[in-house]
């Protein structure tokens, strides 16, 4: 039973160190280059259905950051003068912009033209 564990345990770390290089090595890197190595259409219809994923995870989170806002009004953060809303209100903004940019880039998309500020690399 020892054994087993130890070997549980190794596992555990090798996985750990594998993840701490995969992040100074910028594993982000790799899959942007197998992504580019797609058809020009399949790209498309992933960066189409990747955005409205995105849309769809962003309209599950603004009721849910308003309703965090409107129970932190009354919950003071100690030492501090302002209440948990303030934090829970960066979020609730932060996903309502997210969500017009990635709404207008998906119709842009739809309409076959390149959403505003886009950079071909």
């Amino acid at each position: 039973m020892l054994e087993i564990l130890k070997r549980g345990l190794r596992l555990l770390d090798i996985v750990i160190e594998w993840a701490v290089i995969a992040l100074m090595v910028s594993l982000v890197l790799i899959v942007s280059l197998q992504f580019s190595h797609l058809p020009t259409k399949i790209r498309h219809v992933l960066e189409l259905a990747f955005d409205a994923l995105l849309i769809v995870l962003l309209v599950v989170l603004v009721p849910g950051s308003w309703r965090l806002m409107v129970i932190g009004k009354d919950q003071e953060l100690l030492g501090t003068v302002f209440s948990a809303a303030v934090p829970a209100a960066g979020v609730f903004i932060a996903c309502v912009v997210m969500l017009l940019y990635v709404s207008v880039r998906l119709v842009a998309g739809v309409m076959g033209r390149k959403p505003p500020g886009y950079e071909e690399k």
